[in-house]
């Protein structure tokens, strides 16, 4: 299992049917790497307790590799005027 989730890139490939995004875009990968769509929970935005959810780096391969596979239904494309830096979760750590 590959490990890593909130990654971004820029898409080389899309699968037959996504037409949310295309080859070239740049898009953010999040943890929740899919759901359901259509149980109580999807239906009232709350996809993250979907029983048939699947995360990035824990039930499907994540981020941390060259190329990654996103859910076209879930990635977020990134505005080119926003640099992947900023795009990404910043994380205040206390030691």
């Amino acid at each position: 299992m590959i490990p890593g989730h909130e990654g971004a890139g820029i898409v080389v490939k899309v699968g037959e049917g996504v037409n949310r995004v295309q080859v070239g875009d740049r898009v953010g990968i999040a943890w929740l790497h899919t759901a359901c769509g259509s149980c109580e929970y999807c239906v009232s935005g709350w996809e993250t307790l979907c029983m048939k959810q699947q995360i990035s780096g824990y039930s499907v391969q994540g981020c941390y590799s060259e190329y990654v596979l996103g859910a076209g239904s879930h990635v977020v494309k990134i505005p080119d005027k926003v640099s992947f830096e900023q795009a990404a979760r910043k994380y205040e750590i206390e030691i």
